[in-house]
């Protein structure tokens, strides 16, 4: 029970900001009148803006806490829970595009950890 206390501590901070980056953004999208602008946009928020910040999320999680699985399943619950209640089941596949995005970001995280504290030895 205290090791996950430990992992949901570390983890908080980057689930407010997902949540943030995931919900937030489309909402504002969806208020928009016209129907090519709000698919445009929903486009580029899936395409671009929510990899990219998964991506670093998981960057900045992977220098401070090294590479962990549990990082990579927080973003694809959040997003699921996303394509649940927003978007719908037909964007399914971009869950396997965020996967990957926090995985590279982990290891390119994990990498840069590893040769930090290499230089401090």
């Amino acid at each position: 029970m205290e090791k996950f206390v430990k992992i949901l501590k570390k983890l908080f901070p980057f689930t407010i900001i997902l949540i943030l980056v995931y919900f937030v953004p489309p909402i504002f999208i969806l208020v928009q009148q016209e129907e090519e602008v709000i698919e445009r946009m929903l486009t580029a928020d899936l395409m671009i803006l929510n990899p990219g910040i998964s991506f670093i999320a998981a960057m900045a999680f992977g220098v401070r806490n090294g590479f962990h699985w549990y990082f990579v399943l927080l973003v694809v619950i959040l997003f699921f829970l996303c394509l649940l209640f927003i978007y719908g089941f037909s964007f399914f596949g971009f869950l396997l595009i965020y996967g990957v995005a926090a995985i590279l970001g982990l290891y390119l995280g994990k990498s840069l950890k590893e040769g930090r504290d290499e230089m401090y030895l």
